[in-house]
């Protein structure tokens, strides 16, 4: 375990080779639902499910082993649902964009933070919301993908953004 041990600092860190394989498939596997969800929500933008399985895990798996190898820190990185049902069910659904305009607004977002994070002026935003803002900030965003859950299973009907009703209960998408 010599040069690992050496790289990624484990047993400084207080670890161990096997523990740190243990976290690693259990955290695999606590986070290998976003292969079929991120499917299912970017379809409703009429996204091919295929390409969008393959774009997850490749993107998955480059930005995580970039993450461990260059900063050395065991995190998972995968795309935000959030962000995608928010592309999908809001951007594309409802003012109508095509998915592509809408990823296209998404990549020059993306540029925009990493200059923002550069510069180090996102670190002062981030420090500048009060932490209660920020728990609830994280609220609304589980609450929101709890809803989107409930919108790809069936389970509820939506008008545009406007709950329309209840979906079927026996059938889902």
């Amino acid at each position: 375990m010599g040069p690992l041990d050496r790289y990624f600092r484990i047993t400084e860190k207080g670890s161990s080779l096997g523990t740190e394989v243990l976290a690693g498939c259990s955290t695999f596997l606590a986070l290998s639902y976003i292969f079929v969800v991120n499917p299912a929500i970017l379809a409703h933008a009429g996204m091919d499910r295929s390409v969008v399985l393959f774009a997850t895990i490749v993107a998955s798996g480059a930005a995580t082993i970039a993450m461990g190898l260059w900063a050395r820190l065991p995190f998972v990185l995968a795309p935000g649902m959030e962000m995608n049902a928010y592309v999908a069910f809001y951007v594309v659904s409802t003012l109508g964009f095509t998915w592509q305009e809408a990823l296209g607004a998404v990549f020059w977002a993306g540029v925009i933070c990493v200059v923002l994070s550069i510069a180090r002026i996102r670190e002062e935003i981030i420090n500048a919301i009060p932490d209660r803002m920020k728990s609830s900030l994280a609220l609304s965003v589980g609450a929101f993908l709890g809803l989107v859950a409930l919108k790809v299973a069936g389970l509820l009907v939506y008008d545009g953004v406007t709950l329309s009703g209840l979906g079927g209960f026996t059938t889902l998408y």
